[in-house]
């Protein structure tokens, strides 16, 4: 008995270690930051845990020693991490309760922990928990919080705090007062930062016209760079060694400050005091500036370098410098890059990462200490199983490519490499359904994403996965589609034609009933046609992928061009006239509707039929209904569509105030809010604005009220307390689940 015991937990254990191993092969670095003038790398992985390695005199791995790593370990057992930035030999980090954490070096205070002491793991720094985002240089550090306010701490000689002094700050200290700050990037000595307006900043030594102000006068305080006629908005910025690198949002590159190696690569060894567009491309998508050497990706996934090269830190296989922008093999995948003192690290679409140039410390962190002068793996790429069941949902932040998965089955994958300022960004949700029958409209398994931030205007490239057995079963369907979906035992004729037919359709908004079908969403639906390319056939992982560039999230559903989704409520509306008599209006996308019934509560549970409005025939439709009953006190207000066939479906519950002794109020229904609500005013609050604000008084957004029933989309904000403030003065608490 007890050798059957012995050898059952011995199989235990080693599968216990099989099933931990596959586990851990799925999971892929979402974002690598080498030391951007120092000799270290730190990387986040898709599961939220550090990873770092190279040098680490003074603790900046955080490890908990000053052993130098030439492979990844682990930083602690938190899986918390989501920004990380990697400077001389210290680290900076946020983690996902908005804390700031630091670790490494602390000789000018750039730890920001209040003290000169070294720490070889991450620290807390204060107790503030919304910072949004950090930049470490050579002795300073930058953060913005979710207020949009900019902070900075660490070395302050040259005024690379822009605090107006020379002084050190050991903790962080708030730059001015403004609130519109978007993104920082701190260089050896200097600077630079974008705000809201895309107004690009500076300050800090200018000894090469890094700041590009067209002098060489340092600045102790942020001042706007030199404005140049053909540039309008500034949308990303690299802070290097002695040069700056920026992208303005029509996609081209600019580039100022040193040049004695080539680095801004406008093929000379000029100095520039002022911003220089680099080439005629204009769809760079990233840039990053090293000590004295740029990388860039383009929207196509091109990956280009230039300036130093002594040491291999370019990827051209050579040591010469080059001084205008080269691609770097052949590849078309690249997803991200960043340059440090004399190493560089990318990532390419696949979930792999590749590191090159200088490895003493063993900063490459493929095990060795050996220079490498072309890209070399670290690590296998995410060994994903298949795609994700029905139900399935990820939530990740944001980098420039992320693959969203349920453990190791992927559900899609995002894109935010589009030059604009609204790129997808930060605490992002992907989800996906896989309908049980096949719906007539739409391919079975369908998706929708989600950004906290700028859900309606964010903008990316979308991939969504799909099975051929998926793309059979809608062609399969009783009766046939006029249009078919390929599958890949198709001919190769054949296949093409069918791949014209795919067509995506948007739903924006987040499906309000958590079924994700698409009458669930309340937005506009828009339909897109990939492009033919963008339609491939994965043999090895055996799915469809299907790209798409889109502007606005976050139901995707799959069907052909002639296909037409199910009915939709494009808008459903309330209002009293002056007899104080309901009036509901509706716009609806129907097809084979018969009738709408129009239905009365007076507590929003209990629903009689008050009248029946006939179909207008297929298509975009406007409706209105007048109830003859004088309202009085809170009534409640829904519609009940039945198709020919005897299906029905019910719209959004509106909520309506009657008489006049009850006309100034203003109510939200349902409180807690899920996703949408219903916001019903009186009249005397039409026409005006509603301002949503945090629980911290911070305005998110103004809402404009034109009904005195309309829906309010809250499904985009995190969990929490908000505010409801009207024009007169009255103010609703809100409650987001």
């Amino acid at each position: 008995m007890r050798k059957i015991v012995l050898q059952f937990t011995v199989l235990l254990v080693i599968s216990l270690i099989a099933l931990h191993d596959a586990q851990a092969q799925c999971t892929y670095f979402t974002k690598v930051v080498p030391g951007s003038l120092g000799d270290f790398t730190l990387g986040i992985k898709s599961d939220g845990t550090l990873w770092a390695w190279g040098h680490n005199a003074y603790g900046q791995l955080g490890d908990g020693t000053t052993t130098n790593r030439n492979a990844p370990v682990q930083i602690g057992s938190a899986t918390h991490w989501i920004s990380v930035s990697a400077g001389l030999e210290f680290s900076l980090g946020v983690s996902n309760d908005g804390k700031l954490w630091a670790w490494g070096r602390n000789n000018f205070g750039q730890l920001g922990d209040g003290t000169t002491t070294n720490r070889n793991t991450p620290v807390q720094i204060g107790s503030a928990t919304n910072w949004a985002s950090v930049s470490a240089g050579t002795g300073h550090a930058l953060g913005i919080k979710s207020d949009g306010s900019l902070w900075t701490w660490g070395y302050n000689f040259n005024g690379q705090l822009g605090d107006g002094t020379n002084t050190n700050q050991p903790v962080p200290t708030q730059i001015g007062s403004a609130t519109n700050w978007v993104s920082v990037s701190a260089g050896a000595f200097h600077s630079m930062g974008i705000t809201a307006d895309n107004k690009l900043w500076s300050w800090g030594y200018n000894g090469d016209g890094q700041l590009g102000d067209m002098s060489t006068h340092d600045h102790a305080e942020p001042a706007i760079v030199t404005v140049i006629a053909t540039v309008t908005k500034w949308v990303s910025v690299s802070a290097g060694g002695n040069h700056s690198l920026a992208i303005t949002d029509n996609g081209k590159l600019w580039a100022w400050g040193a040049n004695n190696y080539g680095q801004l690569g406008d093929g000379s060894f000029f100095t520039r005091t002022q911003p220089r567009q680099i080439t005629a491309i204009t769809n760079w998508a990233s840039v990053s500036a090293g000590a004295s050497h740029s990388l860039a990706t383009t929207a196509d996934g091109k990956l280009m370098a230039w300036g130093r090269n002594h040491i291999g830190q370019l990827g051209d296989g050579t040591s010469t410098d080059r001084i205008a922008p080269i691609q770097i093999g052949s590849g078309t995948n690249w997803t991200s890059v960043s340059a440090g003192a004399a190493h560089t690290i990318g990532s390419t679409a696949d979930g792999k990462i590749w590191t090159w140039g200088y490895n003493f410390y063993g900063q490459l962190g493929d095990g060795t200490t050996l220079t490498k002068l072309t890209p070399t793996q670290v690590g296998g790429a995410p060994g994903f199983t298949g795609l994700a069941t029905t139900g399935s949902a990820a939530t990740m932040e944001q980098g420039q490519y992320n693959i969203y998965s349920n453990g190791c089955a992927v559900i899609a994958s995002v894109k935010n490499n589009n030059p604009s300022l609204t790129r997808i960004t930060g605490s992002t949700t992907a989800k996906v359904w896989v309908e049980t029958i096949q719906p007539i409209q739409f391919v079975k398994r369908h998706y929708e994403i989600t950004p906290v931030a700028n859900a309606a205007t964010a903008t990316g490239k979308v991939t969504l996965y799909f099975t051929d057995a998926e793309f059979d079963a809608f062609n399969t369907q009783v009766p046939a589609p006029a249009l078919l979906l390929p599958v890949s035992t198709d001919a190769p004729a054949t296949i093409t034609a069918r791949i014209a037919n795919l067509r995506i359709e948007k739903r924006s908004g987040i499906s309000n009933d958590g079924t994700g079908l698409p009458a669930s969403y309340a937005g506009t639906p828009v339909t897109i046609d990939p492009a033919d390319a963008d339609i491939v056939w994965n043999g090895t992982a055996s799915r469809w992928e299907v790209s798409v560039d889109v502007t606005g999230f976050s139901g995707f559903f799959a069907g052909t061009s002639t296909v037409t989704l199910p009915l939709t409520w494009l808008a459903v509306t309330g209002s009293i006239n002056s007899q104080q008599q309901a009036i509901i209006n509706w716009k609806v996308q129907e097809q084979e509707v018969a009738a709408y019934h129009l239905q009365r509560s007076a507590d929003g549970n209990t629903y009689s039929t008050v009248g029946s409005v006939k179909s207008k025939g297929d298509g975009e439709n406007n409706y209105s209904f007048t109830d003859a009953n004088r309202m009085s006190g809170t009534t409640y207000y829904r519609i009940l569509q039945t198709d020919i066939d005897g299906k029905r479906s019910y719209s959004r519950v509106i909520l309506l105030q009657g008489d006049g002794s009850r006309a100034a109020l203003a109510a939200v229904y349902p409180n807690p809010v899920t996703d949408a609500a219903t916001l019903s005013v009186g009249n005397h609050l039409l026409h005006t604005q509603a301002s949503l604000l945090n629980g911290e008084g911070k305005l998110l957004q103004q809402i404009s009220i034109q009904h005195n029933s309309q829906t309010i989309y809250l499904g985009a904000l995190q969990s929490g307390v908000y505010l409801l403030k009207f024009q007169d003065g009255a103010v609703i608490r809100l409650v987001k689940q």
